[in-house]
């Protein structure tokens, strides 16, 4: 059995730079740390994970919410409005209330206008 999820950002980038848009658009890709991909109705099914996001600013939590399963092997997505230009951290969390199983990655990217 997998220990976990590894998660990956496909949007944005880590480092990227969003130019004039504060609006968020989230594209995550989860997996089996094993390296299994998840589909729906398969023994990993996606539709009963709970996929979160936060994204943070040097002053705190700008915003945070849900990510859905896209229907698309392995894919989630999501969409935030950012507080403004600058720099951010976000942050994806991953659970199987069935398994146990979890997993999180970070990234750091900017908006500008």
């Amino acid at each position: 059995m997998a220990s976990g999820f590894s998660i990956q950002l496909i949007s944005p980038m880590p480092g990227e730079v969003l130019e004039n848009g504060l609006i968020l658009r989230i594209r995550a890709q989860i997996i089996l740390n094993c390296g299994i991909p998840v589909c729906a109705g398969g023994r990993w099914d996606p539709r009963r994970f709970r996929v979160q996001y936060r994204c943070l600013e040097r002053d705190g939590v700008v915003s945070e919410g849900r990510l859905s399963f896209s229907g698309n092997t392995s894919e989630f997505l999501g969409e935030s409005m950012l507080d403004g230009f600058g720099r951010y951290h976000l942050e994806i969390t991953a659970w199987d209330p069935e398994t146990g199983m979890a997993g999180r990655a970070g990234i750091d990217f900017s908006s500008r206008g």
